[in-house]
């Protein structure tokens, strides 16, 4: 009974956690682009903007740039719904800045009323690919979901946990937990700006936190019920941080 106690006490502290988490998380919302450019070769001196097709290039907008790792992209943000209706119904075209030149392009058709459109820009020859680099975003999710399950392990040995079977029920259970969050980011959220993830991230570690805890209970008999739950809540909280650091420097599956 008093295993019991101890266990239900740290799995209600990390509900109590999850709702201090939660509405701070959804306040921090950050808006999102109406057109992601990923650009292959980019100059370091390149700048875009987009200019709509019935205006002059003295209305152009600039495109946020952000470099991480390997990657670069620029980023469209509409300032309000009419901008967007004008940008669908005329079309828009892309003013590349390079070396004192400025070039102009005309982006493909696209639905600017809607969030995340991603497009390739080759500067090399100049042309234009939808959506973004093949293998993309398979390669970025397997990039943190190893990196994410290298530290939860640690977290696991550091707990006591030593015995096949409870490896087995840690690696099945994260899996699924991290396949779930990366489907809800690129499906469900199409969350293409950096840090647009992170209210995200602490809504769905909350939520780990709490499946993560209820499984370990049952599935986890190796150590006592408390340290299962305390497990869930510091590998969930640890494992945050860290995708809130692979934020900063990786790119974002799109």
């Amino acid at each position: 009974m008093k295993r019991m106690k101890k266990a239900f006490t740290l799995l209600l502290a990390a509900l109590l956690l999850g709702g201090v988490l939660t509405p701070a998380a959804l306040a921090a919302s950050t808006a999102e682009p109406t057109l992601t450019v990923l650009v292959k070769s980019p100059p370091a001196d390149l700048t875009l903007s987009a200019r709509f097709a019935d205006g002059s290039a003295a209305g152009a907008i600039p495109l946020e740039k952000t470099r991480q790792m390997w990657e670069t992209a620029f980023r469209l943000f509409l300032p309000n719904y009419a901008e967007m209706t004008r940008a669908t119904s005329s079309g828009m075209y892309l003013l590349v800045q390079s070396g004192g030149q400025t070039l102009d392009y005309q982006l493909p058709r696209l639905d600017y009323e809607t969030y995340n459109n991603v497009i390739t820009f080759n500067y090399a020859d100049k042309t234009f690919t939808m959506g973004p680099p093949a293998g993309r975003s398979l390669l970025l999710v397997a990039v943190r979901v190893a990196l994410a399950l290298l530290l939860e392990a640690l977290v696991f040995l550091a707990f006591g946990y030593r015995k096949l079977k409870s490896w087995i029920v840690f690696l099945v259970t994260n899996l699924i937990a991290q396949g779930a969050l990366y489907a809800l980011l690129i499906y469900k959220f199409g969350a293409s700006g950096s840090f647009a993830v992170i209210p995200v991230l602490l809504v769905a570690g909350f939520v780990m936190i709490v499946a993560e805890a209820l499984i370990y209970i049952k599935a986890l008999k190796e150590q006592a019920d408390s340290r299962a739950i305390a497990f869930a809540v510091v590998s969930n909280i640890a494992g945050l941080i860290l995708g809130i650091v692979m934020t900063s420097y990786l790119p974002t599956p799109l």
